[in-house]
């Protein structure tokens, strides 16, 4: 969880940017990454279920999940 440590910032631009410690800025990454490395796996279970769909709809190639899993 964030702190109220939050610092706003205008830059000579007048851009607004934003500061936090570094142990949140860390703790954001991490988080960041868990997200990504989740969105990854949705992303592929959604395709590999279109692909079983085509291969019951007849078109796409049935395969064994030997030939599946490459084993």
């Amino acid at each position: 969880m964030l702190t109220s440590h939050i610092q706003y910032i205008t830059d000579t631009t007048g851009r607004k940017l934003v500061q936090i410690p570094i142990e949140d800025w860390n703790s954001l990454q991490e988080k960041f990454s868990k997200y990504e490395q989740l969105l990854k796996v949705k992303r592929d279970l959604k395709a590999s279920f279109g692909e079983i769909k085509k291969m019951q709809q007849g078109k796409l190639k049935k395969i064994s999940l030997k030939e599946a899993f490459n084993v």
